[in-house]
């Protein structure tokens, strides 16, 4: 019995050390995270949402120690996320085939400019978003490197144009992030794309700060 418990715990304990060792994809050190969750009642519509938010970056900012700040509807490692099958992300010149297979399932995020800074994630080919870019005309995405070998192979994607689900924007490809965990730490990862979140409308997010000093 004692030679059971003293293996059970072994395993356990090369276990953790595994999950405790496993690259997200992103830095979390000097990071602090929070969910901020608004009253509908007393933000009704999303133009005072909006406000709320843009407020909040902004005083949050000021704060001495900090360095950047974002707003996303998830972090990593998991979170509740937006997701869709692979086959409904259509891609301009190539006419969505709705009899294909679904090619599994894709992750989604919205974000503000600072989110790749904040967490560390490199930005491997193009650019990451800019503040002015909340002000595009278009939407805009960035897409990690599962999605960009998928949706263009052999091709460069930037600046192409893809539709995600039957009735999306149209959203201009700008970069390609690295990897980062998606769907915690004991499953693998789905493809994911990053959105800039340009109207800020949404009554949950989590905000991420990085800063100089303790987070705490």
């Amino acid at each position: 019995l004692t030679l059971m418990l003293l293996a059970g715990a072994g395993l356990l304990l090369r276990s953790l050390w595994r999950m405790q060792n496993t690259d997200l994809g992103v830095a979390t050190e000097q990071v602090l995270v929070t969910v901020v969750d608004l009253n509908r009642q007393r933000y009704p519509n999303p133009a005072q949402r909006s406000e709320f938010w843009r407020q909040l970056e902004s005083r949050v900012r000021q704060i001495p120690g900090v360095q950047t700040v974002s707003l996303s509807d998830a972090v990593p490692p998991s979170g509740r996320m937006m997701s869709m099958i692979f086959s409904m992300i259509e891609r301009e010149g190539t006419p969505l085939d709705r009899k294909a297979p679904t090619g599994g399932m894709v992750s989604a995020r919205r974000v503000t400019p600072d989110y790749f800074p904040t967490l560390k994630i490199p930005i491997l080919q193009g650019r990451a978003f800019q503040e002015a870019d909340r002000n595009a005309a278009e939407g805009m995405v960035i897409v990690d490197q599962r999605l960009a070998s998928r949706l263009f192979p052999g091709q460069n994607l930037l600046g192409k144009r893809i539709r995600p689900g039957l009735d999306g924007e149209w959203l201009t490809i700008v970069g390609v992030a690295r990897n980062a965990v998606n769907a915690g730490l004991l499953v693998t990862s789905d493809p994911e794309y990053y959105v800039l979140d340009r109207t800020l409308s949404g009554g949950r997010y989590h905000m991420s700060l990085r800063t100089v000093r303790d987070p705490a």
